[in-house]
């Protein structure tokens, strides 16, 4: 267990202590919740998975208090985190790469890391243990009963069955979660699934593999062909290992002998000068799977256990953490009584359609990769690939961009109707209702300078302004729900930023939510009443995020 111990009854109990359950623990303590975290294992697997944190989840992070300068200090150095690389094998012939996504800083101040999901676990796991409105349990839950409107969970906790109290659940418990079976909530399948088998290494090659790093390798020589990962570098000049993963498909019926496994790593490396051990292997089934709900009465899904994305793209980790923010400022409106239970059928309602869209894209993306490789495979068993056409080469290479090329999906996803994101590729920042918060610097002393985002108040909303400070204060005080103004005036310089989100003009006013997308836009103070009518109705009912404009 944790240092902090609670009461029988906490306000959330979350099952999994995975990414997305830690983040959204630490988000609800932050705002004044008790919750107990109900981990079935009692140590974490050392097998990494994802890598990617992107710019929102890093946002995000840093609202729930966690140490986002150490995970950017642990992550991939920038020369390890520019491309990915099309070859036969790592040190065989170089065919091609694709750059990773550009992340403009006009778009985010925290652009996207390669930081291994193992790591980021550790740095969030040591601040979560240590809070003290955070109780941490190794047990397994079983089920559980809503009683006179608590959620009754049942858990065996050192061969003991022992009974918790919350007023919610989250089940952050992952792919195969028993809470979601529990709840009898199905899942949709999309596409079909692939079984794969990974292979965990450690190999002494980091200075040999200088002179062409990246963080993916596509492996195209037929008997090798698959991926490998780079999830951990060892420090230069000290320690020349890299862990990565081996990855490749199988019949999902045979699962190779470790011998086989030492072969296919050995040919797969390219070179016997380089010494290497598997520490593991793991066999998955790759699936692009949405749950049909994502709330049943007091008990909601976040994570792999809502949707379980395929890893092309990067998407998975993030989309999990990101369900967490939309959640847990809602729970914690509705625990301290500015908004009504009805405000929660909106997480399922605004976090489906996300969770649809990027499950999509990275089935999309997983199927033109698999048919690149494929391709280029029967190209090099054939013997053409040395032949064929530099530009059929590089079309072959560079349609794969697609998967490691999605700020759309990243940074302009928004809730309520017509929020599709057209073109996942492209990224152009908006002021829209329902969209996130576009990115500016903001000055907050002689020399200080801040993202906005972070100044998005995380127990209310947040009202930034252009003046008429008095004016906007008296307007909205006295409101039923948290209020904190914001004035902006003189602390933007970015002048097309004040345009787009018409702070350009004195008096105007942004409301933005506690998870930094924005809820309403006002010419001037006057606008409050219209204001206050459409976030009352929010709050009260879960509908939608109001009109674009309120005059």
């Amino acid at each position: 267990m944790s240092n902090a111990t609670l009461p029988a009854e906490s306000d959330v109990l979350v099952v999994g202590a995975g990414p997305a359950g830690m983040v959204t623990a630490a988000l609800l303590e932050r705002l004044g919740m008790t919750v107990r975290i109900l981990e079935r294992f009692p140590s974490r697997l050392a097998l990494p998975k994802a890598h990617v944190v992107g710019p929102v989840t890093l946002d995000i992070c840093v609202q729930a208090g966690l140490d986002v300068d150490r995970m950017s200090a642990d992550a991939h150095p920038p020369e390890w985190d520019q491309f990915v690389r099309f070859a036969t094998r790592l040190f065989g012939e170089q065919l091609g790469t694709i750059a990773y996504e550009y992340q403009s800083p006009e778009w985010t101040a925290r652009p996207r890391i390669n930081l291994s999901q193992p790591r980021f676990e550790a740095i969030v796991e040591g601040d979560v243990r240590q809070r003290p409105g955070i109780e941490w349990v190794c047990g397994r839950w079983t089920g559980a009963q809503v009683d006179k409107g608590k959620v009754v969970s049942t858990a065996t906790v050192d061969d003991r069955q022992v009974q918790f109290s919350s007023r919610y659940l989250i089940g952050a418990d992952g792919a195969n979660s028993a809470v979601r079976e529990s709840l009898g909530i199905s899942m949709h399948t999309y596409g079909q699934p692939s079984h794969q088998i990974n292979a965990h290494v450690v190999a002494d090659m980091r200075e040999q593999l200088t002179d062409h790093p990246a963080v993916l390798y596509a492996l195209v020589d037929p008997e090798v062909a698959g991926v490998a990962v780079i999830h951990g570098l060892g420090e230069p000049g000290h320690d020349n290992t890299i862990e990565w993963i081996c990855g490749s498909p199988y019949d999902g019926e045979n699962v190779p002998e470790m011998d086989t496994i030492i072969d296919r790593v050995r040919k797969v490396i390219g070179s016997d000068d380089i010494g290497f051990e598997v520490l593991k292997l793991s066999p998955w089934v790759l699936t692009a799977r949405v749950a049909d709900q994502f709330q049943a009465g007091p008990c909601f899904l976040i994570g792999d256990a809502a949707h379980r994305l395929p890893p092309t793209g990067g998407l998975g980790m993030n989309t999990a953490i990101q369900d967490g923010a939309n959640l847990a400022w809602k729970l914690a409106a509705v625990i301290h009584g500015w908004a009504g239970e009805a405000l929660l059928q909106s997480y399922s309602t605004e976090r489906r359609p996300i969770a649809i869209a990027n499950t999509l894209r990275s089935l999309e993306n997983f199927e033109i990769h698999i048919q690149a490789l494929a391709e280029l495979a029967t190209a090099a068993l054939d013997g053409t690939l040395h032949t064929m056409a530099a530009e059929r080469l590089d079309n072959l290479v560079q349609q794969n961009s697609i998967g490691f090329n999605s700020p759309g999906l990243q940074l302009g996803y928004g809730y309520g109707p017509n929020q599709e994101v057209a073109d996942a590729t492209s990224f152009t920042p908006s002021a829209a209702v329902g969209r996130r918060l576009p990115h500016a610097q903001v000055k907050t002393g002689a020399v200080d300078v801040v993202p906005i985002i972070d100044l998005v108040d995380r127990a209310g909303f947040t009202v930034f302004i252009q003046g008429a400070a008095d004016a906007w204060r008296e307007a909205s005080g006295g409101s039923e729900f948290p209020v904190t103004i914001v004035d902006l005036a003189g602390a933007v310089a970015d002048q097309g930023w004040l345009e787009l989100t018409g702070l350009a003009h004195e008096g105007a006013a942004l409301v933005v939510r506690p998870d930094g997308h924005i809820a309403a836009k006002a010419a001037d103070p006057q606008s409050w009443p219209g204001i206050h009518s459409s976030l009352r109705n929010h709050l009260q009912t879960g509908q939608p995020l109001g009109t674009e404009a309120i005059a």
